[in-house]
């Protein structure tokens, strides 16, 4: 008998009840198959939340999504979408849902399966996708569905011996795989079935100041939070998400812009002492939310995706079908549109909801219009609550941070003429801050500049983050990092490997070619991650919201034309408030920023 989780006996207790269907499903697969195969019912990735998903420990996995429909009701419009029969209404297809699962697999949620797709295209095999229509023969299913390469389509008299052993064998689930092992296993396994964090786990956090009236949680109360880089706003944001959750017992929302900050939000929460289960964290960026719940709710997506982000009606049809929050939390807001809170509180907050939002309108990179105090747009009324003490940045880097204010920012924001440095130890190394022009500087130069620097300073791999708007440089650098200097490394995008290993296979000027490159990124950043031990390289837009020991700017011109190649204000003003300690920047470029470093930085050795 295979295994199920939750247990058979706990099903009736989903947060979501069981339609007939799955019920009707589940109970066959538990009956049927053997003890090789789990079954994990409604399991949560995050955001998505497929239906049913069957593993084979030795071989791969299947994910099945369920539907009761009458198909009468729905006509077949193409691959993407049906059409209701009563009202015209277009829905995702039950067959490109599925696969939309399969992809969020692969390029978000498990960092191995990636790799392995990058590797070798077929491995793409490794997870199967299925379709079963409890009300409807095979046949007629298969009809409605027409042509489906990719998916299986069954029916109600699909549910024989006979017919899964057929099934298990076209998915390469009835023998174990050479391409699947245990790590990977393990890896989907995380995902299947999240373990409870202890309170054991954290650590003790001591909240100063305002932190300690801003981490309570409070039901019904709408806040606005804002406060100097390094100020621990991150800290706050889990403290009081954990508090949330302990307070209402029910899950929390955590939305961020920067699709890697979701890992460092994690692990500040996972600091917090306090036992929470950590499906109970629903954590990710807001484009990601918005794709994934409309998968859930069968809501066919426009070609106009961004555009549809911002569509205060867009979960109108569904609206008695979203899922609601008693808190949620919302990072970045210098980046969000106004329009993006309108539709998270509209659809998203109950009643009686906390909704919190956390923002520094200096690091607005992507232009937001701010309002008439220059801060960013929250929809909340009444003063901004603010938090002033920077725990992160050093008296070196407090000075420059407000230097840069007064003068490249002027007058554009409200100036932060009220830092408190809080010391952790006043015994610690003096930090360097230090500035170079070296104009049409190679990646080669900069290889060995910066690891000469790193070796006289003594900085551990893990402490060394390189971020730039250059990705081709940044490429290079992960090479000669990787290759020379034979260091591991982690980035936010295709290493020269990758990039060549995809143009022969497609073609540089294909779009499989710029798809497929870009699924890596969007991995990439997903699974981002400080405490790899690694040298890590980001670019400036995807490394907003952490921080590192030491970190290296380059700036320059860039031969790649992609979304973050290009450098304003805000972004160098976030890039130069990343450190804990040290900060090198390196201008390869035009030396626009020369003036304000030559007087705010010493020179960069030789």
């Amino acid at each position: 008998m295979a295994d199920c989780y939750p247990a058979p006996e706990k099903l009736a207790s989903l947060k979501v009840p069981l339609e007939p269907g799955e019920a009707h499903l589940v109970a066959f697969l538990c009956e049927t198959l053997d003890d090789e195969y789990e079954i994990f019912v409604q399991p949560f990735f995050n955001g998505d939340r497929p239906d049913i998903v069957l593993v084979r420990r030795d071989a791969g996995a299947l994910i099945i999504e369920v539907k009761d429909w009458d198909l009468s009701g729905y006509v077949y419009k193409d691959k993407k979408t049906w059409r209701l029969v009563t009202n015209g209404v277009s829905i995702l297809s039950p067959v490109e849902q599925v696969e939309k699962y399969k992809w969020n697999l692969f390029n978000l949620h498990v960092g191995q399966l990636l790799e392995k797709k990058i590797d070798n295209s077929k491995s793409a095999k490794l997870v199967s996708t299925a379709v079963y229509f409890h009300h409807a023969s095979e046949a007629n299913a298969r009809k409605k569905c027409e042509t489906s390469p990719n998916t299986h389509v069954l029916g109600k008299d699909s549910l024989t011996r006979e017919r899964w052993v057929r099934l298990l064998r076209d998915c390469w689930l009835h023998r174990r795989s050479q391409y699947w092992d245990d790590e990977l296993y393990r890896a989907l396994r995380r995902y299947l079935v999240p373990p409870i964090h202890t309170e054991e786990e954290g650590k003790p956090i001591v909240y100063r100041g305002k932190q300690k009236q801003l981490v309570e949680s409070r039901a019904g109360v709408q806040q606005k939070i804002r406060g100097v880089a390094g100020c621990g706003k991150t800290y706050v944001l889990a403290g009081r998400a954990v508090r949330a959750h302990a307070r209402t017992n029910s899950d929390v929302l955590v939305l961020t812009f920067n699709l890697t900050l979701r890992n460092y939000i994690r692990d500040r929460i996972s600091e917090v002492r306090l036992p929470f289960p950590w499906d109970a964290f629903h954590i990710s960026n807001y484009h990601e939310f918005f794709k994934s719940t409309a998968t859930n709710l069968g809501l066919a997506m426009p070609e106009a995706f961004f555009e549809a982000c911002s569509d205060e009606n867009f979960f109108a049809p569904a609206e008695h079908l979203t899922p609601r929050y008693p808190a949620i939390f919302v990072d970045e807001v210098q980046d969000y549109e106004t329009a993006w809170l309108r539709i998270l509180k509209r659809y998203f907050l109950t009643p009686d909801g906390e909704f919190v939002v956390f923002g520094d309108e200096k690091q607005n990179v992507y232009g937001q219009k701010l309002d008439e105090e220059r801060r960013p747009n929250t929809t909340i009324p009444g003063r901004w609550n603010e938090l002033t003490d920077s725990f992160r940045l050093n008296a070196g880097l407090v000075g420059l941070a407000q230097a840069f204010q007064r003068s490249i920012y002027g007058d554009k924001y409200v100036f932060d003429d009220e830092i408190s440095l809080v010391q952790s130890d006043l015994f610690h190394t003096p930090p360097l801050i230090t500035y170079g022009h070296r104009p049409g500087m190679t990646a080669a130069k900069l290889f060995e500049l910066i690891q000469g620097l790193a070796e006289r300073l003594g900085i551990h791999p893990n402490d060394l983050t390189i971020v730039s708007p250059l990705i081709d440089v940044l490429r290079d650098l992960d090479d000669y990092f990787r290759r020379v200097a034979g260091e591991k490394t982690m980035q936010t995008f295709e290493t020269n490997e990758e990039r060549k290993l995809l143009a022969g296979r497609h073609g540089e000027d294909s779009q499989a070619f710029d798809r497929e490159v870009n699924d890596i990124r969007r991995g990439r950043k997903r699974n981002f991650e400080m405490k790899a031990g690694t040298v890590k390289l980001s670019t400036i837009h995807s490394f907003k919201g952490w921080e590192g020991h030491t970190v290296v700017v380059i700036l320059g011109e860039n031969a790649e034309r992609h979304e973050e190649a290009w450098t304003t204000d805000e972004l160098l003003y976030t890039a130069i408030t990343r450190s804990r300690q040290n900060l090198v920047v390196i201008d390869t470029g035009n030396g626009r920023y020369s003036d304000f470093f030559d007087a705010n930085a010493v020179p960069l050795p030789l």
